[in-house]
């Protein structure tokens, strides 16, 4: 069974290049703390800017083309571009216009580093010999040893994503299932080590930069809708090796029936990739569902047929 046909994850392979991260209950009492302090935080000038660790980080007048500085680690403009220019035409587009998550992927890889040297260096070990690379896979893996699956867990969310399967039974696939819901449980392992790590430093990015990143960042179809006042309800989902999208014809449904009362912002998972990372998207169709205030209320992943859409609108107040 072709991976890529069912779902859209980030692996720990992936974590290690690109250190992708959340904000967490800690990020935001963080954030406060910083706050009280007198310090202007990301997470308080931009509360929807941040994907994960740099919520806490503090706004600052840096030097010019340092965009985030924490003792002798730091990143520039250079950097961000450098990394940006990796990645295919079309992506290396859609990252520029989220330029803050670019950053903040990699100060999470610095942070990373810097750990896995320190920690090495305490143990006793040949900092020196061994790559950073090495360093931080060692590292890594000993932060999501601790990560298990158990057999309820995989019926579960088997139950739950039938459709994503292409018809194939619980036995056929379990062995993917189960590795797809380590990697998820190991990926939150490190986001929450790395959160921890940039809790603990002190963090500072340039106001200026941030400032134009937070206009930029929220002008997508999912922030605009989010800031209009209405409830919404962002639906990732894509043609694959099942079959074409299924979820298409749910979404204009829904427009259709409530019109102006609701959102629906319809994504192609395939096609924004920068997107389906930024909001965490691990496997699709994903519906996530916002109140009025933007806030996100709860996530329902799998196909939803219109009849269970409509109930699961009660829950952001939709009738």
């Amino acid at each position: 069974m072709q991976a890529q046909c069912i779902v859209r994850r980030v692996c720990l392979a992936a974590v290690i290049l690109a250190g992708a991260s959340w904000v967490t209950a800690a990020d935001g009492a963080a954030a406060a703390a910083n706050s009280a302090a007198g310090l202007r935080t990301v997470q308080a000038a931009y509360p929807r800017l941040s994907s994960g660790p740099l919520a806490t980080a503090r706004l600052a007048e840096l030097p010019q083309g340092v965009m985030l500085r924490s003792g002798d680690l730091a990143v520039t403009e250079a950097d961000i571009e450098a990394e940006i220019g990796k990645a295919p035409y079309g992506v290396a587009e859609q990252l520029r216009a989220n330029a803050f998550f670019v950053l903040e992927q990699l100060a999470a890889k610095g942070f990373l580093a810097r750990d896995a040297k320190s920690t090495a260096a305490k143990a006793g070990k040949d900092v020196a010999s061994r790559s950073e690379s090495e360093l931080v896979q060692e590292r890594l893996q000993a932060v999501a040893t601790s990560v298990q699956v158990a057999e309820p867990e995989v019926a579960a969310f088997y139950a739950a994503n039938k459709d994503m399967f292409c018809g194939k039974g619980l036995a056929d696939v379990k062995t993917y299932v189960e590795e797809l819901l380590r990697e998820q449980k190991q990926e939150e392992a490190v986001d929450q080590h790395v959160s921890k790590l940039v809790q603990d430093a002190a963090v500072e990015v340039s106001a200026k930069w941030v400032e134009a990143q937070g206009a930029t960042a929220s002008d997508n179809p999912i922030e605009r809708a989010r800031a209009s006042g209405k409830p919404t309800v962002a639906v990732f989902s894509s043609s694959s090796c099942c079959g074409p999208d299924k979820m298409g014809p749910v979404v204009d449904q829904a427009q259709a029936e409530y019109g102006e009362r609701l959102n629906v912002v319809s994504v192609n998972a395939r096609q924004e990739q920068v997107m389906t990372m930024r909001y965490k998207v691990h496997s699709i169709p994903l519906l996530v569902f916002y109140a009025a205030d933007g806030a996100e209320v709860f996530r329902r992943t799998g196909f939803v047929e219109f009849a269970d859409f409509q109930k699961e609108l009660l829950k952001i107040g939709i009738k």
